[in-house]
């Protein structure tokens, strides 16, 4: 008999285990997890399973991604520039970017800037981060957050969106809880609609999540982040980061092959991701 899913307190817990174990070193993960844990055997194993895979428990390379992103954050102040960019103030942050409200002097326009960590752009280079964020930018469709421009500044590695006016999915599902099922299954169509054009133009996301889906004042739904999963494409043989063992995208939603490191994902990685955002929903 099939074991019943995980419920979104569930993962969102072991989610949270295992970010939290990162940041240890590997002699007190195990530790960690048996206290945190609490003698909940199951939880245990989850948050377990999710660090084997990511292949950091024992022999961890000592030039582990996520070890170098924390220890090189990126901090930008109001006013600062990136690029012909001002900051006017921080609106999110992840464990490879962080997100700025900027303005944008030239046309006018406040826009969304995300800049990469430092230390992923030593990992992938500039010219291919660039050469990728080309590809995704050609993506057109109604449900598709475009990418407007990315480039390099003092080392950091930048590309824009348009600011929505709006608010994410997990800041909706945080205020109303369960949403109706015709909404729920209205939002994952448009979702799974603008997926599919995506995985049509060879694209795949990666990083399906709450977090990434974006709802305007009038309900429409877009999808932001394309970039970065082009960007992180683990099946091109010379990628840097597929040496790496950095483990790409959000664990709690993750498909198992994603989640083993597995080259060659297709779309199918991203259907995955997207009904355990249905499930959320719902």
């Amino acid at each position: 008999m099939s074991r019943p899913p995980l419920s979104p307190e569930r993962r969102s817990r072991i989610e949270e285990l295992f970010e939290a174990a990162l940041d240890l070193t590997p002699e007190k993960r195990a530790a960690f997890l048996a206290e945190a844990c609490a003698g909940d055997a199951e939880l245990h194993a989850e948050a377990s399973a999710l660090l084997e895979a990511h292949g950091l428990p024992e022999g961890v390379l000592e030039s582990d991604p996520r070890r170098l992103v924390s220890a090189a954050p990126v901090a930008l102040a109001p006013g600062e520039r990136v690029g012909p960019y001002e900051v006017v103030r921080e609106i999110g942050r992840g464990g490879m970017a962080a997100v700025y409200l900027a303005r944008d002097e030239r046309h006018d326009r406040r826009l969304a800037l995300k800049v990469l960590h430092p230390g992923l752009a030593a990992l992938f280079g500039q010219e291919r981060f660039k050469r990728e964020i080309r590809f995704a930018a050609r993506l057109h469709h109604p449900h598709i957050l475009r990418l407007h421009d990315s480039g390099e500044a003092d080392g950091r590695l930048w590309y824009t969106m348009p600011y929505v006016d709006g608010e994410s999915l997990r800041e909706r599902l945080r205020r109303e809880g369960r949403l109706a099922v015709p909404e729920a299954v209205r939002i994952a169509c448009e979702v799974a609609d603008a997926l599919d054009y995506a995985h049509r133009e060879g694209v795949i996301h990666r990083d399906v999540k709450p977090e990434n889906l974006l709802l305007t004042r009038d309900g429409e739904v877009l999808v932001a982040d394309f970039g970065i999963g082009r960007v992180f494409d683990a099946s091109t043989p010379d990628t840097t980061l597929t040496h790496t063992g950095m483990l790409i995208g959000t664990p709690a939603y993750m498909s198992p092959e994603q989640a083993l490191g597995a080259r060659g994902l297709d779309g199918r990685t991203d259907v995955y991701s997207l009904g355990c955002v249905l499930y959320e929903m719902l």
